[in-house]
């Protein structure tokens, strides 16, 4: 520190103690002062939090006031996420055959997902994005070894759907 930054550090810490000093203590003092004038030895008695009406909460209307809430809560946020997580539009076509001439048991599954994107301007028209994921999914057992047979495809479409004005 410089000569010039220690002088103004004392002349700071000078006026702070020149100013505070007299007010040091005198808040203690007047509170005593205050307890001594009114004849109060000590200080009341802290109020409990449980003191006030006290009364028996029945174990029916517990569940009401909080497990019902609850419960609807939960349920919302089930169905929120359901339909966030689908994006809207689910589908889901299985088809089983048995052929008795080859006795190829065969299944095929089709689950089909859209999710609904942004608006965009083509051709100076409001277009909405649609994407459609697709997955089909075909097994089958092979009877002369009773080895289980499975084939996946997945696909993805993106499409734009006009915007109808309202």
């Amino acid at each position: 520190m410089t000569l010039q930054n220690e002088k103004f550090e004392e002349l700071i810490a000078d006026h702070v103690n020149a100013a505070l000093e007299p007010q040091r203590g005198k808040a203690l003092a007047t509170f005593r002062a205050h307890i001594a004038a009114h004849g109060v030895e000590e200080a009341p008695a802290p109020i409990p939090f449980s003191a006030g009406l006290r009364r028996e909460v029945s174990r029916r209307a517990a569940w009401a006031w909080t497990g019902v809430p609850s419960l609807v809560a939960a349920g919302l946020a089930i169905v929120v996420m359901l339909q966030l997580g689908t994006g809207g539009g689910q589908n889901h076509q299985v088809v089983k055959r048995n052929d008795p001439g080859s006795n190829v048991v065969a299944s095929s599954v089709e689950v089909t997902q859209s999710h609904t994107g942004g608006v965009v301007v083509s051709d100076d028209k409001p277009m909405r994005e649609v994407r459609q994921e697709k997955v089909i999914q075909h097994q089958w057992v092979d009877p002369k070894d009773g080895a289980v047979y499975t084939v996946t495809e997945p696909s993805e479409s993106f499409n734009y759907i006009q915007v109808q004005p309202n």
